[in-house]
């Protein structure tokens, strides 16, 4: 993924997603044999949201936008002032197939790949590969999460606060997950989680 916020964005910056785009595939102008290609005449093609032949479609030379999670876009701007090291900065992340290519890559390896990802990247997987297993991990309760989040001394409340309306939603999705997963023992949750896993990978 690269993200676009300005000229003047720094390595130390922080990019936030208000918007994202696919711009990882591209469909160049046929030349002649021998005369190389020619960079300005490639033609976004969005995969993604085709049907049938993406060279067909015309949809695939549209350039896509899509809003970013409300919820997750209020809690990384609540904890921007906690971050020293550089600016947080809203901007477009433009997203490529790269990424679905090296899922590929390992898994027809044999291996199989463990994601950590939150709501929506988990449902994108679960379109993209509907062959994959997911699993949430509840808290016992929203309340119990809250007193975890303050135990810890390390955030802001407001950080908090928006940490935990991002919960609530995921927890109103759980049902769309493969396995659910209640946290209220680390070693049972733990052994519980094993479990699955290698059920679902014969190891």
């Amino acid at each position: 993924s690269a993200a676009i916020a300005g000229p003047f964005v720094r390595d130390v910056d922080i990019v936030v997603g208000t918007t994202s785009v696919n711009i990882g595939s591209f469909r160049s102008a046929e030349r002649a044999k021998g005369t190389g290609t020619d960079f300005a005449g490639w033609r976004p093609m969005d995969l993604i949201l085709t049907e049938g032949s993406a060279g067909q479609d015309p949809r695939a030379w549209m350039m896509h936008r899509f809003e970013g999670d409300a919820s997750l876009i209020e809690a990384a701007h609540a904890a921007a002032p906690r971050y020293t090291q550089g600016a947080v900065v809203d901007g477009v992340i433009g997203s490529s197939d790269v990424w679905n290519s090296e899922l590929d890559r390992i898994m027809d390896g044999g291996r199989s790949v463990i994601l950590e990802i939150e709501l929506q990247g988990a449902r994108n997987v679960r379109t993209l590969r509907p062959d994959s297993i997911s699993i949430f991990i509840a808290p016992p309760s929203i309340e119990e999460l809250a007193r975890r989040l303050r135990a810890r001394d390390t955030d802001a409340e407001e950080e908090i606060e928006a940490r935990l309306e991002v919960a609530r939603r995921e927890i109103a999705a759980e049902s769309e997950f493969d396995h659910v997963i209640l946290n209220d023992d680390v070693q049972r949750a733990t052994a519980e989680l094993t479990a699955i896993i290698r059920a679902a990978t014969g190891a």
